[in-house]
């Protein structure tokens, strides 16, 4: 019973932020909705924030649980590597199923972080983040520099939460052509293609500056 009404108070909780943001509900707004007595806030989770953070790692888990995260072959080149995990955050990104509230609060905390953010990026997409990492230095060992490397992920992430941040602009766009557009394999295989494109353009020039300042070196001695 007790996780019954936990998990009700959840369930509205995180429909409520995902409709008006953290700062949009209250607590005794919550309460009313749920049916319950406002103290059951504090019962179950402590206060509104942790209600709030609760309701943020729901809808990641549930986004986790329905695509779990891809494993591959240590004999899987890099750049296989890459397209996979780029098919797999843009299936997360994409997705359609579980409760519509879900996708929007994890995406109002994407653009608009609240106090929670710190806690959701550590449980939640710093793991992620961290595997993306060490697939791009498999693919530039030497080359970039550690910010590089991080503006390389950025770019790669933009390019997939880009479909689902901008989600009416590019209905909108693309009109007719919106289905070939968001196609999952088609649209894996353009980011995947276009950022290796990037990366090994950055390495031939990382390399380029190498050579001219190993023959400045070279002629001055």
């Amino acid at each position: 019973m007790k996780q019954g009404v936990r998990n009700h108070l959840l369930e509205i909780a995180g429909r409520l932020f995902a409709e008006r943001g953290y700062d949009g509900v209250t607590v005794r707004e919550i309460c009313h909705k749920a049916g319950v007595n406002v103290s059951a806030v504090n019962y179950y989770f402590g206060d509104k924030q942790n209600l709030y953070l609760e309701a943020v790692r729901v809808a990641a888990r549930q986004r986790i649980e329905e695509v779990p995260m891809i494993t591959w072959s240590a004999d899987d080149p890099p750049a296989v590597k890459l397209r996979h995990y780029i098919r797999n955050l843009l299936q997360r990104v994409l997705l359609n199923g579980g409760a519509d509230w879900q996708a929007q609060l994890i995406m109002s905390e994407v653009v608009k972080p609240t106090r929670a953010c710190r806690r959701f990026v550590q449980e939640f997409v710093r793991p992620n983040f961290e595997v993306l990492l060490r697939l791009l230095r498999e693919l530039v060992p030497e080359e970039l520099s550690e910010t590089g490397l991080y503006r390389v992920a950025f770019s790669i992430v933009g390019q997939c939460v880009y479909y689902r941040l901008c989600k009416g602009i590019v209905r909108n766009l693309a009109g007719k052509k919106l289905p070939s557009l968001v196609h999952l394999e088609q649209l894996a295989q353009h980011i995947t293609e276009f950022s290796l494109a990037g990366i090994y353009t950055l390495i031939q020039r990382a390399r380029q500056r190498r050579r001219r300042a190993q023959l400045m070196l070279e002629s001055a001695s």
